[in-house]
Order: C-alpha cells, then structure tokens, then sequence
C-alpha cells in the first residue's frame, strides 16, 4: 500500500507542478490510483447551464475531446432532428473523472488524460461515476435522464438516479451504436423533450452559457458572475470566443485547444472584488517581465499551474498571467519563475522584478 501512496503523490505532483503540457506523459497506473483527481482542477465547482433539463448518460470514447468521436458523433446524430433538441445535456461516463459533460469536455484534464477503461469497474471507480451523477442531478436543473450505456455494466448506475425523474435506458444489445439502440435513444430523447418544460435559448445565449459554465471551473460560481456581468458581448467562432464589454473592450478570449479563458486587465478588473487567484507581489516590485518567486509576497493557494492568475499590490491590479507553478510553492520555493505576465494595467512604469 506504501507504494500505491507513491504513485498517487507522484501522480499529484505532476499535474501540480509540470503543468497541463505533461500530463500524456504521466503513467496510467498513477492516475488510476488517484481518484480525487478532478478536485485538483475545481470540476468540483461546475454547474449545469440552465437551459439543460435532459440529462443524457452516454459512455467515454478513447477520441477527446469526446464529441468528435465516431460514437459521439453518431449519438448527436440520433437526436438532431428533434424540436429543443438544445436542452438534452450529454454527460460522459469514464474512469478516473467519472463524469464529463459535454461543455467542459476542452477544461484540463478531460481533453488530455489517455487511460483506457476495460469495462470491468472496481468499486472505487463505480463510486466515483455514482457521485458524479447524484452530484449534477443536486445541482442541475434535470426532469428526465436518459440512460444511454448497458443496463449490465452499468447497473451500479440504477441507485444514482431517482425513479421520479423517469430514467430511461436505451442500449439493451450491448453496443450503444447499434441501430436498434441509437432509435431508442431518439425515441427516449423525443418523449423525454416533449413532457418537461419546453423553452429554446437562441444560439448565442446557448454558447454564454456554457462559456459561463467553464468560466465557473476556472475561477468560481461568483467569478464567474463577475466576469460575465451585462453588458458583455460574445465575438467568434466555436473554437475561439472573445468576450467584451459594452464599449468593445476585451475582457477575456477562450480557445478550444487550451479550453480556459485567458484573461485581459480589464476582465482582471472585474474578478479583483471577488478575490480568487490572486498573487500578491512585493511593493518594491515593478513589473516589467515575468514574476518570479522572490517578488511573491502571497498566493492564494486555489491556484493551479496554468490558471489565469491576478497580479495584486496593496489591493490594486498591477496585471493578469498564467501561474507556472502552484499558489502554495509561489511562497514556499527560493526561485524560479511563479508567473508568466501577459498583460500590465498600463501607467506603472516598468522596472526590474527580481529573480
């Protein structure tokens, strides 16, 4: 057992410390044991948009992110032709994240982990998926479930989902691509639809709402109200999104690849009154490059390695960056570099920052 503790630290200081580009390199076996590892990157945080009353249980792909999957694919297929088809939710089911949903597929680690899944799940892994349906059915706003895995695999999954929001199960074959199963699932998908409440979001809505969803994983249900407070504008195309205010000025971009939002001051402005993932430098720091440790004063220690961070100085934005290492070691650490700076408020001067 001594050893599993191991991999499971090793594992742990990966993520933290090397950053997201590391993470295909990290061994399987050390993710397996770390089961909590959606904790390390704030899914704890997620919610649901609103909009989505149809919770759609479909399984993993070894393609991420998983939408373009053949199987995905195919399951979209299914549902496409039917009226409010905007409100079905799907969710992905898979070992050790355990749950996925669809608009938070591109938020590390999802889009990066590689572990194949055998189909024979061990209790520990059983555990973690039933939470995470029992904690997104606490917190969305679902009427009905659709079930769409093997009722013999899955089985563990019946004690997750209360008999009172219908759940139905549509793979009764084995194989969730079959043509037999891919009809029930546009039948279940059409039933369910029609008996809960209807409503349609335009589509410009329905991307803010899952941009809000992901800006609620990176910096907070309540920074993620600031951050998308009216007015705002939405510019862009599905793999990129940049986010304005009222006079045009960007606040933040998102990119599909990187799957976080990067951060202007502006957009800095308005996370500085909730105070999440903030690094206070030194008073006798100027800064003109990056921010290196010895020029951290405190770091708030919700800071993960490539979060958008704010730069503060006696409760004032100096400017935004990405943290190369967590908040704790920002402190802790004699040197390296804690911040990558991407953007400075503009009239401090520049001046050396120490290293």
């Amino acid at each position: 057992m001594e050893g599993l503790w191991f991999i499971a630290l090793f594992s742990a200081i990966c993520l933290e410390g090397l950053g997201r580009r590391y993470l295909p390199q990290i061994p399987a076996v050390a993710f397996y044991f770390l089961k909590d590892l959606v904790l390390l990157y704030g899914y704890f945080r997620y919610r649901p948009p609103p909009s989505k009353n149809v919770l759609v249980v479909v399984p993993c792909s070894k393609t991420k992110p998983y939408r373009n999957s053949r199987s995905h694919r195919r399951f979209r297929a299914a549902v496409e032709d039917l009226r409010g088809g905007a409100r079905l939710h799907f969710v992905s089911v898979t070992s050790p994240l355990g749950v996925v949903p669809r608009d938070i597929e591109d938020v590390p680690p999802a889009r990066h982990y590689d572990i194949p899944v055998t189909g024979d799940w061990d209790e520990g892994e059983r555990r973690t998926v039933r939470e995470g349906i029992e904690r997104l059915l606490s917190v969305g706003a679902y009427e009905r479930v659709i079930v769409h895995l093997d009722e013999n695999e899955y089985a563990f999954l019946r004690s997750a989902v209360p008999e009172a929001l219908r759940p139905a199960w549509t793979v009764a074959d084995g194989h969730s691509t079959s043509s037999g199963s891919l009809r029930a699932l546009h039948d279940a998908a059409a039933d369910a639809l029609e008996s809960t409440t209807h409503g349609q979001l335009a589509p410009l809505a329905l991307v803010r709402e899952e941009l809000e969803s992901i800006a609620a994983v990176q910096f907070g249900e309540a920074g993620a109200r600031a951050l998308f407070q009216a007015p705002v504008r939405l510019q862009g195309r599905p793999w990129f999104q940049k986010l304005t205010d009222s006079h045009a000025v960007d606040l933040a971009t998102w990119r599909e690849e990187r799957g976080l939002f990067h951060l202007t001051t502006t957009g800095g402005q308005r996370l500085m009154e909730v105070g999440v993932l903030q690094v206070e430098v030194a008073p006798e720091v100027v800064l003109a490059g990056d921010l290196f440790v010895p020029g951290v004063t405190a770091a708030d220690p919700e800071i993960r390695t490539g979060d958008a961070v704010l730069l503060v100085c006696a409760e004032q934005l100096l400017g935004v960056g990405e943290a190369d290492i967590p908040g704790p070691w920002m402190t802790s650490l004699r040197r390296g570099r804690a911040v990558t700076v991407r953007h400075r408020v503009r009239g401090i001067a520049p001046g050396p920052t120490p290293t």
